[in-house]
């Protein structure tokens, strides 16, 4: 286990959430996730996931591996990333750090990636830290609770397995159709689950259709995996058909799904969400679940 993880101050929300979630063994886990961070540094095998797709001027496998530094102005564990994909879009994702100074901060990242040209570097922050970062972007937020803690389902909607998956796939794409039209950026951003992906799930059991009244009105797909350390029921991909939106139906289906497994009180039901995605949400919350923790862009040139 990582000997100093405690002394990235960084990290103390983290510390705070991860007893506040796990009780006891927070404190481990949050350990542990971070040695999987520290173990690639400088390993060519993970940065070979980029450089293998990846020909950027210049660059060697071990640049698009983390890195741990150490200056006189503090420390910082990091690595490049491209948002969605996007090779225009390189930003430094910062795992830990101990700057006091965000300005020392940037021109530490500044110089150190300057290879990539990133625009910003990422941050993980308390829910609502916008003072602290003026002029930050804010990304995504991780929003979770216990299956214990969120409200019970409403009467009248129900979780049923698909007999079709085509009914998933004119659902998601009916939802994909509504929101390229009402917010095409996000729509671009946004993973969009395939046919292959779908046929995965449903036979997994993780892919449900959500009825009412004996009618298909949307899909809920929630599959075991993990937010960075914090693991559980992730929401994967969730969907209402146009017709049917505006009745909280999203919400009473993550209810039932959280509602099966009340009994679980260190189970958790989580997801990271967009900023832009309010309609999502607002669902989530409706659902019973809480902001945990954010991500925001810091631009390079403050």
């Amino acid at each position: 286990m990582t000997s100093d993880w405690n002394r990235w101050s960084s990290l103390e929300h983290d510390r705070e959430l991860a007893t506040h979630l796990l009780g006891d063994r927070g404190s481990r886990v949050l350990a542990e996730w971070l040695d999987t961070q520290r173990d690639v540094v400088d390993d060519t095998g993970f940065g070979a996931t980029f450089s293998d797709h990846i020909a950027w001027p210049g660059a060697a496998t071990i640049d698009f591996t983390h890195r741990l530094l150490t200056t006189r102005r503090g420390r910082l564990l990091g690595g490049i990333r491209f948002y969605n994909r996007n090779l225009s879009r390189p930003f430094v994702e910062v795992i830990a750090h101990t700057f006091d100074d965000l300005t020392h901060l940037v021109d530490c990242v500044a110089h150190e990636w300057s290879l990539f040209r990133p625009r910003h570097l990422r941050l993980r922050t308390e829910p609502a830290s916008g003072d602290r970062f003026p002029s930050a972007l804010p990304d995504v937020s991780i929003l979770g609770a216990r299956h214990g803690e969120i409200a019970a389902p409403a009467a009248g909607v129900r979780l049923e397995e698909f007999d079709d998956i085509d009914d998933a796939c004119r659902i998601i794409a009916d939802a994909r159709e509504v929101l390229e039209a009402a917010q095409p950026d996000l729509a671009e951003s946004m993973h969009h689950s395939g046919l292959q992906q779908l046929v995965e799930w449903h036979e997994a059991t993780f892919l449900h259709a959500i009825v009412v009244d004996k009618s298909i009105v949307g899909a809920l797909a929630v599959a075991p995996g993990s937010v960075d350390w914090i693991t559980g029921d992730v929401v994967t991909d969730e969907a209402v058909h146009s017709s049917a939106r505006g009745h909280g139906f999203a919400a009473a289906a993550r209810r039932l799904w959280a509602h099966r497994f009340a009994g679980d009180r260190d189970r958790l039901l989580i997801g990271a969400i967009d900023h832009r995605n309010t309609a999502s949400s607002r669902t989530a919350r409706n659902a019973g679940r809480e902001v945990l923790s954010d991500r925001i862009f810091v631009p390079l040139d403050v």
